[in-house]
């Protein structure tokens, strides 16, 4: 039996991004529900529909540059817009929390 040296990918939904990414996309399309069924975007249900998009694409743009095996100027650019998403999520709660 010949040994590999290269460790094995995880795959997404297996991985802490992949679940909280799926948490944001399906809080994301609840929002969109909400504001379907009330018939206008306020800004309380924008905000959170902003932040849960930004929780989603932070997780995935976090898997992509650091478990996935991508080339390196892929990762740093994967990395930069997570960064950004996960500021927008950051601020975005602080609005959602209660006082």
């Amino acid at each position: 039996m010949a040994s590999s040296t290269a460790t094995a990918i995880p795959r997404f939904l297996k991985t802490v991004e992949g679940i909280l990414s799926t948490i944001g996309l399906n809080n994301f399309l609840v929002g969109l529900m909400v504001a379907g069924i009330v018939g206008e975007f306020s800004i309380l249900v924008l905000v959170a529909i902003v932040d849960s998009a930004a929780v989603c694409l932070a997780n995935g743009l976090a898997y992509y540059a650091f478990d996935a095996d991508f080339p390196t100027i892929n990762k740093a650019v994967a990395s930069v817009f997570a960064d950004l998403a996960w500021l927008v999520s950051a601020i975005g709660t602080r609005f959602t929390a209660p006082a």
